[in-house]
């Protein structure tokens, strides 16, 4: 069992066998950004192989320029990918996956694209192809640095096949200060063919965040409605009925490995976390570990 004094170990993702686990330790990393230190631990033996890449990034807001050292994921027991990314830039990046040997990433290549869209990375090639349109970018005044949820939010299912995301995107800059208002959900084949329309086109009021389940046959969203509290749905990527979360008030955690179940966070009236695990079958909840947080499972 590994402990990190200061506080860190907040776990990011597994290899694909499941050995390795990069955990952000919330360490400064020797970059000219910063942000939290990414160590990959070998659950084997225990070992720790510090790395100098970070999983989230900021800047003071008084530097030009800057470069973020950024983790995306690991690749398999012996790599992991990341970017060298330098700012301000003609072409521009924000949230990135891997899945089945590609790069997945929600940007634009150059800003003559005219807005984000999510592009898909051969990772064997190289090739870059420009997939479905996300909506209009910008960071609208990032406050804690770059990079900003500034496109409406996606996800690529497990084996790289499908894709869920708004339609419309944003038409006003979101960022880490600005919630803009929510818009459909569509799941599609990467390339936006076979698209349909999912929770039956109900919106939340502030934009939804989708996550596949790992089987990619259910999909958990969560928004923040006009009540100012956390909603969270699931609904079959077939559709059919929504099931809604009973007052989840804290955001959604993570989809057990066995697709059957979510955890999310539920935030007390003296600002304690307790996290909770609900499952799709006989939609109850049961609580977990009071004041532990950002579970990961294995498949």
């Amino acid at each position: 069992m590994t402990h990190f004094a200061n506080g860190g170990g907040t776990p990011i993702g597994w290899s694909p066998s499941h050995r390795l686990l990069a955990v952000s330790t919330g360490a400064i990393p020797s970059t000219n950004g910063t942000g939290d230190n990414i160590v990959i631990i070998d659950t084997t033996n225990d070992a720790l192989t510090p790395t100098n890449y970070s999983y989230f990034n900021a800047l003071a807001s008084n530097s030009p320029t800057y470069t973020v050292y950024q983790f995306i994921g690991l690749m398999d027991d012996q790599s992991f990918l990341g970017a060298i990314m330098t700012y301000p830039a003609s072409g521009n990046v924000a949230d990135m996956q891997i899945r089945a040997g590609a790069l997945f990433y929600g940007g634009y290549a150059s800003a003559s694209e005219g807005g984000a869209f999510l592009h898909r990375v051969d990772l064997a090639t190289g090739q870059d192809t420009k997939l479905v349109a996300l909506g209009l970018a910008g960071d609208n005044g990032c406050f804690a640095g770059p990079p900003c949820n500034w496109t409406g939010p996606w996800d690529v299912s497990s084996v790289g096949t499908k894709v869920i995301y708004h339609h419309p995107g944003p038409t006003s800059t979101p960022s880490d200060i600005n919630t803009v208002a929510d818009t459909p959900l569509l799941v599609a084949n990467t390339d936006g063919s076979a698209a349909r329309t999912l929770f039956d086109g109900n919106l939340l009021g502030g934009m939804a965040s989708p996550a596949f389940a790992p089987s990619g046959a259910w999909v958990a969203r969560t928004g923040i409605p006009l009540a100012n509290t956390v909603v969270m749905q699931v609904q079959a990527v077939t559709g059919g009925s929504i099931i809604t979360v009973p007052t989840p008030g804290g955001p959604f955690l993570s989809w057990r490995g066995d697709s059957q179940a979510v955890v999310f966070n539920r935030y007390d009236q003296n600002g304690t976390i307790d996290p909770l695990l609900f499952t799709l079958a006989d939609g109850k909840t049961k609580p977990l570990t009071p004041g532990t947080s950002f579970y990961l499972w294995a498949a």
